[in-house]
């Protein structure tokens, strides 16, 4: 296992300066190297990834002064893709009455980058509906450092910058409009891209602290009950290969974001959805956590979805 001198990356901000930085944190402290300075947030260090990922792992210790008094701000600002895994448990396909048949191969879907993001804390937003159904998918999340086309499954985790944490948000009411013509049945924007539906923790972890991205243990809490609690081993498509299969579809860029799929325990399985002041938490251990209190925006409260 490869070691260095910081657990993880983040954009940051202080009081009075608008501007975006990237940080090392390391036992609770955030250390701001000079050599990062000009880098405006996560997205930006990415953009010199294979730069960047040298001078990390070469970090002795961690230099440049401690930061006494920061705020963490959205992990990946804008990034150009968000590509989320279909199913890709198989304990998730069980309990939704469905299994892996053959010839399985991936399939993804997209969530808007520049309003489906929701940082750590901020508010999930619902419609407030009955039949809207807002259910939680804890997922691990995948960032892209070098980009590529056709990347090869044996080349895929060598793309990868590193690892987080999101909660793939997903309205199970909408999903599915049986008054559309059969091959528009499914509406994903609706169930998939609306606002803040899709949280990311504040971290972002370098690849070459996980030693194995299929040993990994999913989490989610909803008002601080477990509801999942699965390992990344279920995945019936690993992480290289989901890396790869998106390359056969679209041109992977630095700072992309593929969510993986979700374990067992959604709430779709249970019959039990999100409602205005739930607080629900996703952590990987090793990882790290995102949370987010649910609330209904505002002028919707009560109003049908679909």
């Amino acid at each position: 296992m490869s070691t260095t001198a910081f657990e993880s990356l983040v954009s940051y901000r202080t009081p009075g300066d608008p501007r975006t930085r990237v940080g090392l944190l390391s036992c609770g402290l955030l250390h701001a190297p000079p050599e990062l300075e000009h880098l405006t947030g996560v997205i930006d260090l990415l953009q010199a990834w294979p730069w960047a990922e040298d001078y990390l792992r070469s970090l002795p210790e961690l230099p440049g002064p401690v930061v006494r008094d920061w705020q963490a701000s959205l992990l990946l600002e804008h990034p150009r893709k968000i590509l989320c895994s279909g199913p890709n448990y198989t304990d998730h396909l069980l309990e939704m009455g469905e299994q892996v048949t053959d010839g399985w191969r991936p399939y993804f879907f997209f969530k808007p980058p520049t309003t489906a993001l929701a940082p750590d804390g901020a508010s999930v937003l619902i419609g407030g509906g009955p039949d809207e159904r807002a259910d939680w998918e804890g997922e691990l999340g995948v960032v892209i450092g070098r980009g590529g086309r056709d990347i090869p499954v044996a080349e895929a985790l060598g793309h990868i910058a590193g690892y987080t944490v999101v909660n793939d948000i997903s309205f199970r009411g909408p999903h599915k409009r049986p008054s559309a013509p059969a091959p528009f049945v499914w509406d994903w924007v609706a169930s998939k891209g609306q606002d803040t539906s899709l949280p990311i923790a504040s971290a972002l972890v370098p690849h070459w602290l996980v030693p194995d991205p299929q040993d990994l243990r999913i989490e989610t809490r909803v008002n601080d009950v477990v509801h999942q609690s699965g390992s990344t081993a279920l995945m019936v498509c690993g992480v290289a290969e989901l890396v790869a299969a998106a390359s056969e579809l679209v041109t992977l860029e630095p700072g992309d974001l593929i969510a993986t799929g979700t374990p067992a325990g959604v709430g779709a399985g249970k019959n039990q959805f999100l409602e205005n002041g739930d607080f629900v938490e996703v952590t990987i251990p090793g990882i790290g956590s995102v949370s987010n209190t649910v609330r209904v925006r505002a002028g919707r409260t009560g109003r049908r979805t679909h």
